[in-house]
């Protein structure tokens, strides 16, 4: 009755008939989502549905027992088989599906068995249940590969008929591939400006999500302009860093690991490794800061933990319409605030004006303040600089000297000169004193390459 009553064209209205439960699962994102309303309604009156959620309970209890790590909305069919060491996040699994591959599966449906497709991702085409999605013919569509992207992913645009889409497609090689989707939805839920996801297929890898163009905010060089976008970024993620993170630990988010004394080390290794050791050949010189550089990294570890985007820089914010729009989040995990603020304001690709810096970091106090939480002190913010820094010349370094990616060559003496700046407005005189010694002889051998 319902379908013919849809085809027919006539108006349907749904009515609650006493104790009963209603949910939409218009669309595989509310399908999805609605296997956690079941599990947590309170359905007493009902015998079947109180029976289906003891036995999904005992499923996800079953395989929890052999390895897999389960949080979020999970719908288990029958004879579900998964390998131990995957991680299940929003996921349904229909009837005797199997995955054999350990990896972060988030937000999709398992409507048969995980696929493993060897294709080289450059040569890869769209699966086909994209076209059915779009009701289109694969022959009536055209590819056009968009910037290379590292980390296992492409991104394609895909046009039919005088429209497009963004076609992305990732490998399981990093754990955070599996997370786009799911961490795309968090986001636009919480009011942020990101492409939006219409398909994720999960079991190919594969999603469908608007088309944003190819503008983006390094690109941009009307200063008005650029500073418009900027106060809308701040304001985002002072919402990100406040609303953000109370919503994430509700909800589970799938976020990668926190910074940690660890991870600060990566990135100060990075920067050793690149710079230091193969750009200037003289690793032995940071034994000059090495003091100063324990002192800041505690500083960051006892700062209050947020949720951060992590890479933050003009490159990733698209801007469509006038509206920036954030992407490439998947590294989204805790960590000092400051550590996101610096990203985007000490950003080598386009270095800012010191006036600029200030007036945005302010406005984002403000804003932090405004939301009820509590902005990072103003020496944290250029302590967190310093550090960001390091990250961004290290993989500048890695980029040009270890895979051949002569652009990136460029930037590394406006790094060296907005770490210079950090570290004079973080009085840490012995980086003041290594930045200015990198920067000579970086740009000796520069000038000489």
């Amino acid at each position: 009755a319902y379908q013919r009553a849809s085809q027919a064209g006539l108006k349907i209205i749904g009515l609650s008939a006493g104790k009963s439960f209603w949910a939409d699962a218009g669309t595989p994102f509310e399908y999805v989502s609605l296997h956690g309303q079941v599990a947590d309604a309170p359905i007493r009156w009902h015998k079947l549905l109180r029976k289906a959620q003891l036995e999904q309970s005992r499923r996800r209890a079953a395989l929890e027992r052999q390895g897999v790590w389960c949080s979020g909305a999970i719908g288990l069919g029958r004879g579900v088989k998964v390998a131990a060491g995957t991680q299940l996040h929003n996921i349904v699994i229909w009837d005797r599906c199997r995955i054999n591959q350990p990896f972060y599966y988030s937000e999709g449906v398992f409507s048969h068995s995980l696929s493993v497709n060897k294709t080289p991702l450059a040569r890869r085409k769209p699966d086909q249940r994209i076209f059915e999605y779009l009701r289109a013919r694969e022959s009536e569509s055209q590819l056009f590969l968009l910037r290379e992207q590292g980390s296992g992913r492409r991104y394609f645009r895909l046009t039919l008929s005088g429209k497009s889409w963004v076609w992305c497609v990732y490998n399981r090689q990093r754990r955070e591939n599996g997370t786009y989707a799911c961490l795309c939805r968090f986001l636009e839920n919480l009011g942020l400006n990101v492409p939006q996801v219409y398909l994720h297929l999960v079991d190919a890898g594969e999603i469908l999500m608007a088309d944003l163009g190819d503008v983006c905010l390094q690109g941009i060089t009307d200063q008005s302009q650029t500073e418009q976008c900027l106060r809308e970024v701040i304001h985002q993620v002072a919402y990100l860093h406040v609303q953000g993170t109370l919503e994430a630990r509700m909800q589970e988010v799938p976020l990668q690991s926190p910074f940690t004394k660890g991870l600060y080390d990566w990135e100060r290794d990075y920067f050793q490794q690149y710079i230091l050791a193969k750009l200037i050949r003289c690793p032995e010189i940071w034994a000059e800061v090495a003091e100063e550089y324990s002192g800041w990294r505690k500083v960051l570890l006892t700062q209050p933990a947020v949720l951060l985007h992590r890479d933050l820089q003009s490159a990733n914010i698209m801007v469509f319409k006038d509206k920036p729009y954030l992407i490439d989040f998947q590294g989204m995990r805790l960590g000092c605030a400051g550590y996101d603020v610096a990203a985007l304001l000490f950003d080598p690709y386009r270095c800012y004006p010191w006036p600029v810096r200030e007036r945005l970091w302010y406005d984002y106090c403000q804003q932090v303040i405004n939301l009820g939480g509590a902005p990072v002190p103003e020496r944290v913010f250029y302590l967190a600089a310093c550090q960001r820094l390091l990250q961004a010349l290290g993989a500048f370094g890695k980029l040009w000297l270890a895979d051949g990616l002569f652009w990136y060559r460029q930037f590394i003496l406006p790094g060296i000169q907005l770490l210079q700046e950090a570290a004079r407005n973080s009085k840490l005189q012995g980086l003041v004193d290594l930045a200015g010694k990198v920067g000579e002889k970086a740009e000796t051998i520069l000038k000489n390459t």
